[in-house]
């Protein structure tokens, strides 16, 4: 996985001023891939979305390729894989409020 320099905020600590934007393309085509189940693939686009935000939505792409990795494990039978830092997807994004997931994924 590609380290960035990630902001000092953590996850949930901090609104993102980013959840009524449109989102933007890459989230889209990470959507996309991930419904239809390419999950490998989801991964890498939204890792790249990840890395390039500053706003703390990031926080959101991250919980969505963390939750497709979940599922590309359980694809190759490895149930027991827990997420980069332990944490997994939906501990990081579930610190969102509904309406940004709401904003995310209707657009």
């Amino acid at each position: 996985m590609i380290r960035s320099s990630a902001p000092a905020h953590r996850p949930g600590r901090q609104p993102s001023r980013r959840c009524g934007d449109p989102p933007p393309a890459r989230l889209r085509q990470g959507i996309e891939e991930f419904n239809r189940g390419q999950f490998f693939e989801q991964h890498e686009t939204l890792e790249l979305e990840w890395i390039e935000e500053a706003d703390p939505v990031r926080y959101l792409y991250q919980g969505i390729l963390q939750v497709g990795v979940g599922f590309e494990h359980l694809r190759r039978g490895n149930a027991y894989w827990r997420g980069g830092s332990g944490g997994g997807g939906s501990a990081t994004s579930s610190r969102f409020a509904a309406a940004a997931w709401a904003s995310m994924w209707t657009a």
